[in-house]
């Protein structure tokens, strides 16, 4: 499972991802600069991505969220 923040929801989606991982699900935190630098080649159809976004409208939002829907990743 990947968390991935947008918009300040860093620390938030950090001790989600350390939660479910302390719970026994594989779980990794992915921050939306690194991810557009690269860190999506790391997920794949069979991940699960939960998304963190105060307002869903921003351009790393708009950019990233097809890029995981082309991936074939559960969002």
């Amino acid at each position: 499972m990947w968390l991935a923040e947008w918009e300040r929801q860093a620390s938030s989606a950090q001790k989600i991802s350390a939660t479910l991982a302390s719970l026994g699900s594989p779980s990794i935190w992915l921050h939306s600069a690194e991810a557009i630098h690269g860190d999506l080649g790391r997920v794949t159809k069979e991940d699960i991505v939960i998304a963190l976004s105060n307002s869903g409208e921003t351009e790393e939002t708009k950019s990233l969220i097809p890029v995981l829907k082309k991936i074939g990743a559960k969002i």
